[in-house]
């Protein structure tokens, strides 16, 4: 689902996907369409569901498995807490 919550801001929301899955268009997204990929931001349905407002950022550079990477280490965070 893409929508527009604020004004010059998008958002994305992938339901029922693993980082595994999340890491291929997060990757697009920030290679081929962000002109900005340093603004790319991320949170995940535990946080939202602890209150955690947090967005981590998405890494500007790097493969599709270290975005992965990071993806799994937010829900490891987030578990954690």
């Amino acid at each position: 689902m893409a929508t527009i919550p604020v004004e010059e801001c998008g958002c994305i929301t992938l339901i029922g996907v693993s980082p595994g899955e999340a890491a291929p268009l997060a990757k697009w997204l920030r290679d081929e369409f962000s002109p900005s990929p340093e603004l790319i931001r991320f949170s995940s349905e535990g946080a939202m569901e602890i209150g955690d407002e947090t967005h981590w950022g998405l890494p500007a550079t790097g493969s599709q498995e270290e975005i992965e990477e990071d993806l799994r280490a937010h829900i490891a965070y987030i578990e954690s807490l």
